[in-house]
């Protein structure tokens, strides 16, 4: 079930852009739906495998590390948080503005979680 999740996420994105359908509501929606299903999912880990304080921990993570990313995608006016023409960080750059590095990267890390 998180793999279809995953994929519609991923052709839910695309369609988005591909038609023009961009929001700010869009993307802190689809930010929210990620997190939560991210949540869903390391919370059925924590109580899978004992003790489970390091699932925990990623999960406090992962919801801190978006919410910082939102804040300062809008406290700078942008549009999206993937808008990173002017940063100076190369990995940012690299990640979302290659799509197949991109992709890669998020397969890379789902198969990761879901095969360990």
């Amino acid at each position: 079930m998180f793999e279809f999740s995953f994929v519609c996420d991923a052709f839910d994105g695309w369609f988005a852009r591909k038609f023009n359908q961009v929001s700010t509501f869009g993307a802190v929606l689809d930010t929210v739906t990620d997190r939560i299903s991210i949540a869903c999912l390391l919370v059925v880990l924590s109580q899978v495998y004992r003790p489970g304080l390091v699932f925990l921990s990623l999960l406090a993570l992962d919801i801190a590390s978006h919410w910082l990313q939102m804040y300062i995608t809008f406290l700078f006016g942008k549009a999206s948080h993937k808008d990173v023409n002017d940063s100076t960080n190369w990995l940012f750059k690299a990640y979302y503005g290659n799509m197949m590095f991109m992709g890669y990267y998020c397969v890379a890390c789902e198969v990761n979680v879901l095969w360990n």
